[in-house]
């Protein structure tokens, strides 16, 4: 069931040019385009590849661990930005757990996704170590284009996934069933997500609006894009990892189309020569 919001439940308005959310989405625009780029393009293989999906999602499971440990940490101290951490943190939002329930499914390990793997990895789990002990308010940046980023197209992605070959069939049980043991990452527990959202949102842009000085939230602003930089060089990184399997995907996939065609010319190619043979 769905809650229908008031105008005024929505804050901030998409036409309101102060508010923080807003400000971060006008600037990081090409950065966020760029990397849905990417996302596009490879999605269509990535999805018949376990390996390299569960090698993604193992990634962005150690910049949600990070950066939610350093938000914990930093909310439990008695400072300005604690407290608006701590007022806008919800246990709804926190992937780390989620996450970790997928790796699980499709590892069967924990020791196999315990650290970061690949260079762009590790130095963004630094990266975010390091920057959030200097300017602890760009943690806010995080929670707005990592988990925004979640409930705009976690349902798109989670539905592309339970259609996909991915999951393998188990019988007496759902492919949605099966799917939803390795899609947690993009299940938010609560009975309206979009509802939960706005008013998420609403919280965001009310705490940060007048408790913040005009540097912290460019810092913010310019955190909002390393992110999307940074998400789209690890992404990249595993494609190039797996390129091979990427392209075997994309020649098998060929093939496979090519043998339809053949398939196509050769019941042509019958149907033509009955029909001349019986005239």
């Amino acid at each position: 069931m769905s809650t229908r919001l008031t105008q005024e439940d929505i804050i901030p308005a998409k036409s309101d040019v102060g508010a923080l959310a807003n400000r971060i989405n006008a600037e990081t625009k090409s950065a966020h385009d760029k990397i849905n780029g990417l996302i596009d393009i490879k999605m269509a293989f990535v999805i018949r590849e376990p390996r390299v999906y569960r090698q993604g999602i193992q990634a962005f499971y150690h910049v949600f661990r990070t950066f939610e440990e350093c938000w914990h940490e930093e909310m439990k101290a008695d400072t300005r930005i604690g407290h608006i951490l701590d007022t806008v943190w919800s246990d709804v939002l926190a992937r780390s757990e989620p996450i970790s329930k997928d790796l699980m499914y499709f590892y069967q390990d924990s020791s196999k996704f315990a650290t970061p793997k690949q260079p762009a990895q590790i130095e963004f789990v630094e990266h975010i170590k390091q920057i959030t002990k200097e300017k602890p308010h760009v943690l806010l940046a995080y929670a707005h284009v990592l988990y925004m980023a979640l409930f705009a197209g976690g349902r798109i992605i989670r539905a592309t996934l339970e259609r996909s070959g991915l999951f393998p069939k188990e019988p007496g049980v759902s492919k949605a069933d099966v799917a939803r043991r390795g899609t947690n990452m993009f299940i938010f527990d609560v009975e309206d997500p979009m509802a939960f959202r706005a008013q998420w949102k609403r919280t965001y842009e009310l705490e940060t609006r007048n408790a913040l000085t005009e540097q912290e939230k460019q810092d913010i602003i310019d955190e909002s894009s390393e992110i999307f930089l940074r998400s789209h060089k690890m992404l990249a990184e595993l494609v190039r990892v797996n390129s091979q399997a990427l392209k075997n995907n994309i020649k098998n996939l060929l093939i496979h189309i090519l043998k339809y065609i053949l398939i196509i010319l050769f019941v042509i190619y019958a149907l033509y020569k009955v029909y001349y043979t019986a005239f």
